[in-house]
């Protein structure tokens, strides 16, 4: 894992307490030292203790100045052509077009360096280095145009900081939270610190609304009503983040088609955009595998009724009945065209639930060129661990590289 800029600062400061205390313990060996000098012969003991403690602080210190910020294996950032010392954890970023390594601007500690190159910027924990990527934001490049690849928090069932690191640490633009795993507090100062550590480093955010408890579109009134106020409730949240794109389900977890209601669904789907809308927030609804929105006819005419945009989750359109009857995936986006605001980029979810990593020559390079015909340039690798997102991460390497 990488060094943040909080972790590096308590790292170097704990190398500078230690030179303090060395400092100490130097003075204080010396000190009983007289006192051996002048007769007290007890006192040798305390000098060579005093002496040898100092003398392993002040090589902890040393060290830890000369090495405190290294960042440890498996992530090296390897910058062609530019040497800051043995190793150098400063973020880089690809230029489109170029093919050189240059520094954009000079060093005012970790955060301020930039430099544009097209090859390696990070060697990931997998191997292989990636030539489009670059290490500050990590791009998806074809053709000239770049794509700013966020990851989901699912794939990293760790604590807010341990997925930000991550993500920074691997130079991804951003992070889409998947509020089931994650919920956000109701206290303002937990969810303000909850929302600076999401905003850590930078990093973009997206959302993904609550869906295992929620249905706006349920026949039930109670629970529709309820759902209703559940999701306007985290739009209020949630704008403290604006602007941001938030995806919402509709029909979550197979649930029977005989449980919901259609006009219920397209008048609360309705309020909740309206609401997004008011707070600066891009509401989605997402295609699933099976419902109303596995079929893109009935998904469009949803985002019609409601006013919605649509997150374009491949791995859904794959598993669905559309492509069960030889539907294609570009097939499915061209009904949807025009409305689609975000995408969860990944090969097929299973039966179980699980989100499988996207392989080199699975059919996808065709709707990816779609989505970046018409401008889609964020999209969330949507993964259920962290293996399966950088195999997903290499694949589409090798898609840019084609």
């Amino acid at each position: 894992m990488t060094l943040g800029a909080a972790t590096l600062r308590a790292r170097l400061a704990g190398f500078f307490l230690a030179g303090f205390f060395a400092a100490g313990f130097f003075a204080a060996g010396f000190f009983a030292a007289g006192f051996f000098a002048a007769g007290f012969f007890a006192t040798g003991f305390f000098a060579a203790a005093f002496l040898a403690t100092g003398f392993f602080l002040a090589g902890l210190f040393a060290f830890g100045f000369r090495a405190g910020t290294v960042v440890p294996p498996p992530i090296r950032f390897v910058l062609p052509s530019i040497q800051y010392g043995a190793q150098a954890p400063f973020p880089a970023r690809i230029r489109e077009g170029s093919h050189t390594a240059t520094a954009n601007s000079t060093i005012s500690g970790c955060s301020k360096m930039r430099a544009g190159f097209a090859k390696t910027a990070i060697t990931p924990p997998l191997g292989t280095p990636l030539a489009g990527f670059g290490a500050r934001r990590r791009r998806w490049d074809r053709s000239g145009m770049s794509v700013e690849l966020y990851l989901s928090s699912s794939a990293i069932q760790s604590t807010t900081e341990a997925v930000t690191s991550y993500a920074s640490g691997h130079g991804y633009a951003g992070v889409e939270w998947y509020l089931d795993h994650r919920r956000i507090p109701i206290s303002a100062g937990a969810r303000g610190r909850l929302f600076a550590a999401m905003r850590r480093n930078g990093l973009g955010a997206r959302f993904h609304a609550p869906a295992a408890d929620v249905e706006i579109g349920h026949r039930d009134c109670l629970v529709a009503e309820a759902s209703l106020g559940y999701l306007t409730m985290y739009l209020n949240h949630l704008s403290e983040m604006a602007p941001a794109v938030v995806t919402v389900h509709m029909g979550s977890r197979a649930l029977p088609m005989e449980e919901l209601s259609w006009e219920r669904a397209c008048d609360n789907l309705s309020r909740v955009v309206a609401a997004g809308r008011e707070r600066g927030l891009t509401v989605c609804i997402e295609n699933l595998k099976g419902g109303w929105t596995s079929d893109p006819s009935r998904l469009a005419e949803i985002a019609e009724a409601s006013g919605a945009s649509i997150t374009f989750d491949l791995g859904h359109a794959g598993a669905s009945r559309f492509a069960r009857s030889g539907g294609t995936l570009e097939e499915f986006y061209g009904v949807i065209r025009g409305r689609v605001a975000n995408a969860h980029v990944y090969a097929l979810e299973t039966p179980e639930g699980r989100h499988l990593p996207l392989e080199a020559g699975t059919g996808h390079r065709a709707v990816l060129d779609l989505l970046l015909a018409d401008g889609l340039r964020t999209w969330v690798l949507e993964l259920s661990s962290v293996e399966d997102l950088e195999r997903t991460r290499h694949a589409m390497e090798h898609l840019a590289s084609g």
